[in-house]
């Protein structure tokens, strides 16, 4: 999904990228079939140096009088190269749309003459002047265009387009897909190094990896991307590496769940005290994000101190949205500070320069801290007005991407056929390779004829002499062969006698396997019962867990063993499915509470089939088990169901370890089992999908699961059913106990609501910590459950109305 707006983090990682697209942009000189006049050529370098040095009226003025002569067009390289400066002009001058009507001529000029390098740099700077109008959707169609290109034609650009690809599905916040992009660009470099002579192109992945991961709240992977990249940049001696890693890494520590001052303190100095012009960008920026790591530790001296640093770096320099935010963030700390004047001082100007450059996000911010002045001055009107519009801006932000929709599918529709004029283009080479190889192949076939015809008669009077010779060898092998087969009836006669013992002796540890499994199976129940009547000691638990467990297997070994002596002849009769969950729920339920799984049952209360109610419960009840032995801790199980025909298909779909393409068709062969050691439950005798596909093929129905290794699996199994359609959907009796509180549990509740109201629905752990307080403090309400849930399913509606019921009591 696309963001509203980009984050602080992604702007700053736009703008370092940008250097990076910028270059690859750089025009690429190439000499044409034949080579054009020297005063020619010096002209169309003229305008590239108008550009270079930004006299943009005069570069212009001569693109154009070198368009008007006949001369010039004999030399399409030199046009396509004149056209790519002018096109890098315009786009400076804040005119893409001119700029791109000129790249669109070049493109066709450079498909029509076989430049490929050359079609790939105009796509590049097409993409860039939407990339600067921040049209990303439209910048990302053309990078991935420019891909295609370089993975069939110029391989050597393969590598750097994948980076483009990962660089801007990042910022329209594909995170999936810039990964893959990144990961790609690498296992590209690790066949051809040579294509990342410095490691540029490896230094971004790394960046980009370190990113996403650290979005995604992962962490130590972000941190081993980041180290990666700094270690890239000492090893190469790149100090803009080094910083950018560093930056990196001072960011990741500086969040909230990863928090180590000192780490992120230690990487943002490591970048500002480098002393050199060069690199001023860097330190600059970091001043800014060390600024408010101080103001977040209450040192608010040194954060002024580092802001005020960072705006000598920016003052008198066209970096107007930096000078802006360092007046916002500085205010802010006046304003926390209570020095309303001087924050007031602060702000307005920045407020000004926003308006006036048409940065949306610095007014926001401004108005943000503009109207909390005026209302400590008292000036209720004004903030009010003030407020009005800092909403209606954050308003506009979040729908901008509105307007460029029609622009993109125009993009798209013009990619599509440029794509297809490539695809005949390349037919029409490969007709004429066709017809070449075929006349190659007709000369060749004819020698190899007449070659195969000398060999075959050779080998006819090859053959009857060698016939002749066999005739001979048979005749004697013919007297041993009748001896060996004496040999042979004598050996069959002694191996069927052994066999028979065998089977003696199978039949006797059968039917003493079958009466130890039936005698244990008593005091088994017995253990259970008991078990489950002393209480909750968690030991007492155990044992109860591990009672039921062996009971399952005892039950399952001797249901197959009977299934496959005698046909089953199910008492089919009609059940609800939603009952038969329940029940079968009730029996794995001491394995959902030890690994805190959440079951997620969408079946409606309505569904009813013909089964045996026996055999479709311990169904249920072996394929729940499953799910819950391979899933993690707090994982979820979801069932659900559908209709193929006249069948009704019931899906349990877990998110745990998932099971490798070669071994799903195993799984319910008898005694099969998969990686049951690093389930964290107790082991399984492999008979449990062995009985399901029994039981569920005796009522006519059948059963499959579908697995990728790392993803979870999805059990299926299908029964006939003749009722009426009827489609899942979550149940109302879901929610009937919804916030269900004991009078004992409201004063303790009260105690938490603050806490709790400050926590967004996605901060999971940070609401498992406080919910861990409250199982200490004793509490037994439902409404503890149901607000972990809400949790886990990101349901932001069902968390806030649980904070609710508790509100009122809270404040009271």
């Amino acid at each position: 999904m696309k963001p509203s707006k980009p984050s602080f983090t992604r702007t700053i990682n736009s703008l370092k990228c940008l250097f990076f697209i910028v270059a690859v942009t750089l025009p690429i000189r190439l000499s044409a079939q034949s080579d054009p006049p020297e005063g020619l050529a010096a002209l169309s370098d003229s305008v590239e140096f108008y550009f270079s040095s930004r006299n943009f009226d005069k570069g212009i003025a001569l693109a154009d009088s070198l368009f008007a002569q006949k001369a010039f067009e004999k030399h399409p390289t030199l046009h396509i190269n004149t056209r790519y400066s002018l096109a890098k002009i315009y786009i400076l001058k804040g005119e893409e749309a001119k700029a791109r009507e000129i790249l669109d001529v070049a493109y066709d000029m450079a498909l029509s003459n076989d430049t490929a390098i050359l079609a790939i740099r105009v796509n590049d700077l097409r993409a860039n002047s939407y990339f600067e109008t921040s049209n990303y959707d439209s910048a990302r169609t053309y990078f991935h265009l420019s891909m295609v290109l370089a993975d069939s034609l110029v391989p050597r650009d393969y590598p750097r387009t994948l980076a483009n690809m990962g660089f801007i599905n990042g910022l329209v916040g594909d995170e999936e897909q810039e990964m893959g992009y990144y990961i790609k660009m690498l296992e590209e470099l690790e066949i051809n190094p040579e294509y990342d002579g410095r490691g540029s192109l490896r230094a971004m992945a790394y960046g980009g990896l370190g990113d996403y991961y650290s979005r995604t709240g992962e962490y130590e992977k972000a941190k081993q991307q980041y180290e990666a990249k700094l270690k890239l940049g000492r090893d190469t001696d790149r100090p803009a590496m080094i910083y950018e890693a560093s930056y990196g890494l001072g960011n990741l520590y500086a969040k909230s769940d990863y928090y180590d001052f000192e780490k992120s303190e230690a990487n943002y100095l490591r970048v500002t005290q480098d002393t050199t012009e060069r690199y001023k960008y860097y330190k600059g920026r970091t001043l800014i994000v060390l600024g408010k790591l101080y103001e977040q530790a209450d040192k608010d001296a040194q954060a002024l101190k580092a802001l005020d640093e960072a705006l000598t770096f920016f003052n008198g320099s066209s970096s107007v949205d930096y000078i802006a935010r360092i007046q916002i963030e500085t205010a802010k700390i006046h304003f926390k500070n209570k020095r309303y004047d001087v924050a007031e001082n602060l702000v307005r100007p920045a407020l000004t320069e926003a308006l006036e450059n048409r940065l949306a996000y610095r007014e926001r911010d401004a108005l943000g801290v503009l109207y909390k002045l005026d209302s400590t001055k008292g000036d209720y009107r004004a903030s009010l007005r003030h407020y009005q519009r800092y909403r209606n801006i954050e308003d506009s932000l979040q729908s901008k991407d509105a307007k460029e929709r029609l622009q993109e599918l125009q993009v798209k529709y013009e990619t599509e056929q440029t794509e297809k004029q490539n695809l005949l283009l390349k037919g029409d080479l490969n007709l004429k390779e066709a017809e070449l190889k075929q006349k190659t192949i007709l000369q060749i076939v004819f020698i190899v004829v007449s070659g195969l015809m000398l060999i075959i008669v050779l080998l006819v009077y090859r053959s009857y002499r060698r016939k002749q010779q066999l005739n001979h060898e048979l005749a004697s092998k013919n007297e041993i062969i009748s001896e060996q087969k004496d040999e042979l009836q004598f050996k069959t006669d002694k191996l069927q006698i052994i066999n028979s013992q065998l089977k003696s002796l199978f039949d006797f540890r059968k039917d003493l396997t079958r009466m130890i499994a039936h005698d244990m199976k008593n005091p088994l129940n017995s253990i259970i019962g008991i078990s489950s009547s002393m209480g909750q000691d968690e030991r007492v638990s155990n044992i109860s867990k591990s009672g039921h467990q062996l009971l399952n297997l005892i039950t399952n070994m001797l249901e197959v063993e009977k299934m496959e002596e005698v046909k089953i002849d199910p008492k089919k009769e009609l059940l609800f499915v939603d009952e038969l969950m329940k029940e079968a729920r009730e029996q794995v339920e001491l394995l959902v509470a030890a690994k805190s799984i959440l079951l997620q049952n969408f079946l409606p209360k309505e569904l009813a089939i013909e089964a045996d109610r026996q055999l479709m419960v311990r169904v249920l009840v072996n394929l729940l088990t499953n799910a819950i032995k391979y899933s993690g801790n707090g994982g979820a199980i979801k069932i659900y169901h559908g209709h193929e025909e006249n069948k009704v298909v019931i899906t349990i779909e877990d998110e745990g370890v998932g099971i490798s393409k070669e071994r799903v068709p195993f799984i319910f062969d008898k005694f099969w089992q998969a990686n049951q050691r690093q389930s964290g439950l107790a082991t399984s005798n492999g008979l449990g999908l062995t009985y399901c596909k029994l039981a569920v093929e005796a009522h006519g129905g059948t059963i499959e699961a579908q697995s990728v290794l790392g993803e979870g699996t999805k059990m299926v199994f299908a029964l006939p059913y003749e009722g009426q359609k009827i489609n899942s959907k979550q149940r109302p009796e879901e929610h009937q106990e919804l916030g269900f509180i004991l009078n004992e549990d409201f004063e303790i509740l009260q105690n938490y609501w603050e806490a709790l109201s400050t926590l967004k629905v996605y901060e999971v752990s940070a609401v498992k910590r406080i919910l861990k307080q409250l199982d200490a403090e004793g509490i037994k309400s439902t409404w503890k459950e149901e607000l972990l849930k809400a949790v886990y399913q990101a349901d932001e509606a069902m968390f806030d109305e649980l904070l609710n019921l508790i509100k009122p009591i809270a404040e009271e």
